[in-house]
């Protein structure tokens, strides 16, 4: 069945303000002059609140979605001096689009370094991020959402819609990005405004 005029007048007019609350938040991730400017779409940072202090994200998921605008040369992500995981590129090729988390579930308050160089950047020419879990109870109520959505594609816009209602900005967005989401129009369309729009 094709959706009628007012229905796709209302869709559009519901993904202008889903994408008003989505957008706003950290400016591009380039902390200092010599660090590559790199556009995180997700999970959502907090602006930093003295430069050059670090960007950081609190991930209101165990195992989140990594997504950044620009293709990717090489990714990293360590713990302490240890590298957990690593992905470098070969002949050319380039990491792009949302990367599910390659790790263990992150732990509640567990703290880890991301590295990210984009295409054309120089080797360890990285921009970086920490990435934290949130307290054990965000964990939960985040990760039962996500498993309560799987299998339903149909509920994913009005649970983001409702956290937005919330002013959880944060698990919306980790929602909008997650690996686990469904290919639906109403999503996609959101995804790509905020994607384009997201660090002008």
């Amino acid at each position: 069945m094709q959706p009628s005029q007012h229905s796709t007048v209302a869709i559009a007019t519901k993904s202008a303000l889903l994408l008003g609350c989505l957008l706003g938040a950290a400016p591009p991730l380039a902390a200092q002059p010599a660090i590559p400017d790199i556009c995180v779409l997700a999970p959502s940072l907090e602006a930093p609140t003295r430069l050059p202090a670090i960007p950081r994200a609190q991930t209101p998921l165990s195992r989140p979605t990594l997504f950044v605008r620009e293709p990717l040369a090489e990714l990293r992500i360590e713990q302490g001096s240890t590298v957990l995981w690593s992905w470098r590129s070969l002949a050319g090729e380039a990491l792009e689009g949302p990367l599910a988390w390659p790790l263990p579930a992150l732990k509640p308050r567990q703290t880890v370094t991301i590295r990210l160089r984009p295409v054309g950047a120089t080797a360890n020419h990285y921009a970086t991020i920490q990435l934290v879990g949130a307290a054990p109870g965000r964990l939960r109520e985040g990760d039962g959402l996500l498993q309560s959505l799987q299998g339903r594609p149909q509920a994913w816009l009005p649970a983001i819609d409702g956290l937005l209602a919330k002013g959880d900005r944060s698990l919306a967005t980790a929602l909008l990005f997650a690996h686990e989401g469904p290919n639906e129009p109403e999503l996609n369309a959101l995804r790509l405004m905020v994607a384009q729009q997201s660090c002008p």
